[in-house]
């Protein structure tokens, strides 16, 4: 991990991408959280508010990867930002949530958001999310990445579990599992 005074103590870079990614961040990092209006202060109203948000239309143009299983993810860019940005823009890549990808509302909000400040940006679907091929039994695969942002993140998988049980938290997981079931009926 590196530690430096000038940026966000919970920020970590790692693989030489301080100095190519962090000058993009370094202005919004020191702002604080502020939080959406009337819906940003509770999880649940927000994950509920989420879901009806309007899909940005944004043409994507798929670019399927081979892994070394033989599985196969999808990734999806934004169609023509290959003419329209210069060869050195910033690359935003989108890991959706375990079952979603780049159908959904949320990714496609922040690739929108991204290429307004002149990003590229990419969408990462997992094998059989956001209707990628299912090439082997192995539903997920990770790659590794010179700089990455991650937000809303459950770093502790066991703890994520966990809460999944609990109270209202049960709709996510049961939402969660039928996504994960139609993943597996490929």
């Amino acid at each position: 991990m590196v530690s430096s005074p000038d940026h966000h103590p919970s920020l970590e870079v790692i693989g030489g991408a301080r100095d190519r990614f962090l000058p993009a961040l370094h202005s919004t990092l020191r702002q604080p959280y502020q939080p959406f209006p009337l819906v940003g202060w509770n999880r649940y109203v927000e994950t509920i508010f989420a879901s009806f948000r309007n899909v940005p239309d944004v043409r994507l143009r798929r670019e399927c990867l081979r892994v070394e299983d033989g599985g196969t993810v999808a990734l999806d860019w934004v169609s023509g930002d290959q003419y329209s940005l210069p060869p050195d823009a910033p690359i935003l890549i989108v890991l959706p949530g375990l079952t979603g990808g780049s159908q959904d509302s949320y990714p496609r909000h922040m690739i929108t958001k991204a290429r307004s400040k002149g990003w590229r940006a990419v969408v990462f679907n997992s094998r059989g999310c956001g209707e990628s091929p299912v090439t082997t039994p192995q539903e997920s695969h990770a790659c590794p990445l010179p700089g990455a942002v991650s937000l809303c993140n459950p770093f502790n998988l066991v703890d994520a579990f966990e809460e999944f049980t609990k109270g209202f938290n049960r709709v996510y997981d049961q939402a969660l599992a039928r996504s994960i079931r139609e993943i597996f009926k490929k």
